[in-house]
C-alpha cells in the first residue's frame, strides 16, 4: 500500500477518532476522574488501529473481526485495570450495574467497561465503513460511517444523568466535525476535478450554519424531563429480605453490653454513628423501606459509588455539614448494615473479603443507609468519608414548615397513638413546637427499662401490641426501641414526615463502641433544612416504680392474642468468618495454586475455541462440499464438480471469476494470477467430458480429480502460507454458491445433471 494511500486513510480516520472522543465526554456526569477518558481513548485507538492494520496488510473482513475480538479482550483488560476473566464478566454485567450505581462513579474498574466497549466497537465499525464501503459512493460511505460514530454519545446520554456535560460542546462539536469532514472530502474531490470555488464557499456556509443550529438546539435537549434508562431499572436488592436493624437493639444490651463491637476513629464524643434509617411500619416491625421507584422519597438502594467529597446536599436536596473521615476497625459487629455518620461520600474496605463486600455494596442516598449483601464481620476494616448531618437550632426552625415528603403509611397502628399524640401536642402551634411537644411528653411521662435481669419487666420488640401496652399502661416503660417507634408513629399521625434511626453514640473518653452505646432516635424532615433528630427516650436513670404495670384488658376476651415472635435472639444478617490462618499446610496451598493455573488455562482455551468457532464452521462447510462433489454418481457431473472445486479455491484466494465466464476464460484469468500453473488443460478436459456424446467413466472422473489436486498443490507451493490459509478461511465461495445466475448457468452446462443426487446438486454449479 503506497504512502499517499496510507495518508488518505489516516485523514479519514482522524475525524472518526475526534467524533468518538467527543461522544465519550458525555460520560463526564457518570464518572469522576480521568479513568473513563482513558477507557474511551484506548478503545478508540484500538478499534481504529485494527481497521488500519487490516487495510495495510490487505486482511479480509472475517480475519479482521477475529483480530478485533482478540484486541478487544487484551486492550480492555489493561485499559479497565482488570484481569482477563474479570473483564469478560464485566462485558456482560457492567451495563446493568452502571444503571444501578448512584453516579458519579470514581475509579470503579468494572464499570469502565461500558465506555471502553462502546468506543472500541463504534471505532471498528465506523472506521471499517469509512475505508471499505464504497456504496452508494465514497461520500455516502462516510455519511453512513457517522451512524456508529454517534453511538458513544447516545450511550453516554442513555446511561447518564439529567445533567449533561456542556451540551453545546457535545452537540455542536459533533455536528461541526461531522459536517466539516464531509465538506472537506467533497472539497478535495472538487479540487481534483478542477471545479470552481463556489462549492467550497457553500460548504463553509453549511458548516457555520450547522454549528449555529447545534448550539441553539442542544440546550433544549437536556431538560429535566429527559427520559433516562436508570429511571426504569430497579436495583437488585430487597431490604425486606433482611431483619430490621432495630430488632437487634435488645440483643446488643443483653449480650454485648460490655463487649467491644468496633473501634472508631475520627468521630467526636457524643456524635452518632448511624446503622440504618427505617420508615416503613407494617404492624410487626419498623424496617428499611425498599422502594421500587426512583421518585420515592424513601429512596432506592443502588450500587454505591464514590463521589466528589465536595458534595454538600443529600439526595433530597437538603443541606448537610462538612465531610468527616472515619476508620472502623477491630470489628466484632456482624450484619449487612454498614455504620456511617451521615450521607456517604466514599467507602473502601481492608479485608480478605473486601472484593465480596464491595460487590454486594448498595447505598440509599435518601435515607443515608449503606449495606452490603456480603455483610460485615470479624476483622473487616471500613474507611469511610461521609457528610456530617447539619446542626440546626429550634430558633432556626421557628418559621419553617415540614418538608413535603411522602413516607410509607404505617399499618396496624394502635388507636392509642393518635389519642396520646393529640394530648401531647396540646396547644403547640408551629411545626417545631408540635414535634418538640411529642418528644417532651415521652420524656416527661416515660420511664426507662431494658427489661434485663434486676430491672423492671419491659417486653422487647416494637410491634403494634407492644406500642399499645407502652402508651396505655399505668406507667410507660421501655427503652429507645419502643420510645422511638412510638414517637415516629405519633408524628406520622399528626402529618409529620418521620422515620426511626438506629445506631451508636460515641462515648466520651474512649474510641471503642460497646453494646451499651446502642441508641435509637427519630428524625423529622423540615422544609429546606432536612432531617432533624429527636430523642424521645427518657434518661436511663429515670427508673419506674418496682411494680409491674397493669395489663391491658382486651375488649374481646374470646379472641386470643397471637404469640409474639421471639426478639431476644436476633438474626444479624449475612456473616462470614474468615480463615484464622492456623492451617499451615504448604501442600494444600500448592494444590490450590495449581488448580488456579488449570482453571485459567481452561478459560483461555475455551475463549480461543469460542473465537475459532466461525472458522471451524467455514472449514467444515468446505470439507462437506468437497465430499459431496466427489461422491456424485454421474462421472460427467463429478468432473464438472471437480472443476468447480478448483474455481471456488481460486475465488477464495482472491481471483475475480464472474459467473458469466466460461471454463476456459476462468482458466485464463487464474493462470494470469498464478503464471507457473497451466490450467488450460483442466478447463478443456472438463468441457470435453461434460459435452462429449459418450458417457464418462469413473476412472476418467477420478483421474480428473487427481489433476485438480496436483494443480492446487502447485498453487499452494507458490504462495505464502498466510495467503493460502486466508483463502481456506475465506467464505466468499460459499456465498457465491448462492448466486442464482451462476447456478442456472452451471446446470445448463451439465447435460446429465438429472442423474445427480438431489442432496448433492447444490455443490454443482
Amino acid at each position: 500500500m503506497s504512502t499517499p494511500s496510507i495518508r488518505r486513510d489516516l485523514a479519514d480516520l482522524a475525524p472518526v477518532a475526534v467524533l468518538l472522543f467527543i461522544g465519550g465526554l458525555g460520560f463526564a456526569t457518570v464518572f469522576t476522574g480521568s479513568g473513563y477518558l482513558i477507557a474511551v481513548t484506548a478503545g478508540t485507538l484500538a478499534g481504529l488501529g485494527v481497521v488500519m492494520l487490516s487495510r495495510v496488510a490487505r486482511i479480509s473482513a472475517l480475519p479482521s473481526v477475529a483480530i478485533f475480538a482478540l484486541v478487544l479482550l487484551l486492550v480492555g483488560a489493561v485499559a479497565t485495570r482488570q484481569g482477563l476473566t474479570e473483564f469478560c464478566v464485566a462485558v456482560v454485567k457492567s451495563w446493568k450495574q452502571l444503571l444501578t450505581v448512584n453516579p458519579p462513579v470514581h475509579a470503579e474498574a468494572g464499570l469502565l467497561t461500558v465506555p471502553y466497549i462502546t468506543a472500541i466497537i463504534s471505532a471498528f465499525i465506523a472506521g471499517s465503513l469509512a475505508l471499505r464501503l464504497r456504496w452508494p459512493s465514497p461520500q455516502g460511505a462516510r455519511a453512513i460511517a457517522l451512524i456508529p460514530a454517534i453511538a458513544p454519545l447516545l450511550t453516554a446520554i442513555a446511561f447518564g444523568t439529567r445533567n449533561t456535560w456542556y451540551p453545546v460542546v457535545l452537540g455542536g462539536g459533533f455536528l461541526v466535525v461531522s459536517v466539516g469532514w464531509l465538506s472537506a472530502h467533497r472539497a478535495s474531490q472538487v479540487a481534483r476535478t478542477g471545479a470552481n470555488g463556489m462549492r467550497l464557499a457553500l460548504a463553509g456556509v453549511i458548516l457555520v450554519g450547522s454549528a449555529a443550529c447545534g448550539a441553539a438546539v442542544a440546550p433544549q435537549l437536556t431538560g429535566d424531563d429527559r427520559a433516562l434508562l436508570r429511571d426504569h431499572i430497579v436495583p437488585p436488592v430487597h431490604t425486606n429480605e433482611y431483619v430490621t436493624p432495630l430488632a437487634s437493639f435488645r440483643h446488643y444490651l443483653k449480650d454485648f453490653r460490655s463487649t467491644t463491637l468496633m473501634k472508631v476513629t475520627g468521630m467526636a464524643p457524643g456524635t452518632r454513628l448511624r446503622i440504618a434509617a427505617m420508615d416503613r411500619f407494617d404492624g410487626q416491625v419498623y424496617n428499611v423501606a425498599a422502594a421500587s421507584s426512583r421518585d420515592s422519597d424513601s429512596g432506592v438502594f443502588g450500587r454505591l459509588a464514590q463521589a466528589d467529597s465536595s458534595a454538600s446536599h443529600d439526595a433530597l436536596g437538603f443541606a448537610v455539614g462538612n465531610p468527616v473521615l472515619i476508620r472502623i476497625e477491630d470489628v466484632e459487629y456482624e450484619g449487612v448494615w454498614i455504620p456511617s455518620p451521615g450521607p456517604v461520600v466514599s467507602v473502601q474496605f481492608e479485608s480478605p473479603r473486601a472484593t465480596d463486600i464491595e460487590n454486594g455494596l448498595f447505598y440509599n442516598p435518601a435515607s443515608w443507609t449503606a449495606m452490603s449483601t456480603a455483610g460485615l464481620g470479624r476483622g473487616d476494616v471500613v474507611i469511610l468519608t461521609a457528610d456530617s448531618p447539619k446542626v440546626v437550632s429550634d430558633s432556626d426552625l421557628a418559621s419553617t414548615g415540614f418538608a413535603a415528603l411522602t413516607v410509607p403509611t404505617p399499618e396496624s397502628v394502635p388507636p392509642e397513638v393518635a389519642t396520646v399524640a393529640n394530648k401531647a401536642v396540646g396547644t403547640a402551634t408551629t411545626p417545631i413546637q408540635r414535634a418538640r411537644a411529642l418528644e417532651a411528653y415521652l420524656h416527661r411521662e416515660g420511664f426507662y427499662s431494658d427489661g434485663l435481669q434486676g430491672q423492671v419487666r419491659s417486653r422487647a420488640g416494637h410491634n403494634s401490641d407492644r406500642i399499645s401496652v407502652l402508651l396505655s399502661g399505668d406507667q410507660m416503660i421501655g427503652n429507645d426501641e419502643q420510645y422511638a417507634v412510638a414517637m415516629a408513629l405519633m408524628a406520622q399521625s399528626m402529618g409529620m414526615p418521620a422515620r426511626v434511626v438506629t445506631g451508636f453514640q460515641m462515648p466520651a473518653g474512649r474510641d471503642n463502641i460497646t453494646g451499651d452505646d446502642v441508641r435509637a432516635w427519630v428524625e423529622i424532615a423540615f422544609k429546606g433544612v432536612g432531617w432533624v433528630p429527636f430523642d424521645p427516650t427518657p434518661p436511663r436513670d429515670k427508673l419506674p416504680q418496682q411494680q409491674a404495670p397493669k395489663p391491658k384488658t382486651s375488649s374481646d376476651p374470646l379472641v386470643a392474642e397471637p404469640p409474639q415472635p421471639p426478639q431476644d435472639r436476633v438474626q444479624l444478617g449475612v456473616t462470614t468468618n474468615p480463615d484464622d490462618g492456623t492451617n499451615d499446610n504448604s501442600w494444600l496451598w500448592l494444590l490450590v495454586g495449581l488448580l488456579n493455573v488449570v482453571i485459567v488455562l481452561a478459560q483461555a482455551i475455551g475463549l480461543l475455541l469460542l473465537l475459532a468457532l466461525p472458522f471451524v464452521v467455514i472449514v467444515a462447510l468446505k470439507w462437506r462440499r468437497r465430499r459431496d462433489r466427489r461422491a456424485l454418481t454421474d462421472a460427467s457431473a463429478r468432473v464438472a464438480a471437480g472443476w468447480q472445486e478448483f474455481a471456488d479455491t481460486a475465488i477464495d484466494l482472491g481471483v475475480a471469476l464472474p459467473a458469466s465466464l466460461t471454463r476456459l476464460e476462468m482458466a485464463t484469468a487464474t493462470s494470469t494470477r498464478y503464471s507457473s500453473t497451466d490450467l488450460t488443460a483442466l478447463a478443456t478436459g472438463a468441457d470435453a467430458t461434460v459435452f462429449s456424446p459418450g458417457p464418462a467413466t469413473d476412472e476418467d472422473a477420478d483421474r480428473y480429480w487427481g489433476h485438480i489436486d496436483e494443480r492446487l498443490a502447485e498453487i499452494r507451493a507458490g504462495v505464502k502460507p498466510s495467503v493460502w490459509w486466508r483463502g481456506v478461511l475465506n467464505f466468499r465461495s460459499l456465498l457465491s454458491g448462492l448466486n442464482p445466475v451462476r447456478e442456472i448457468r452451471s446446470k445448463l452446462s451439465l447435460p446429465t445433471i438429472g442423474t445427480v443426487r438431489a442432496s448433492s446438486r447444490k455443490w454443482v454449479r
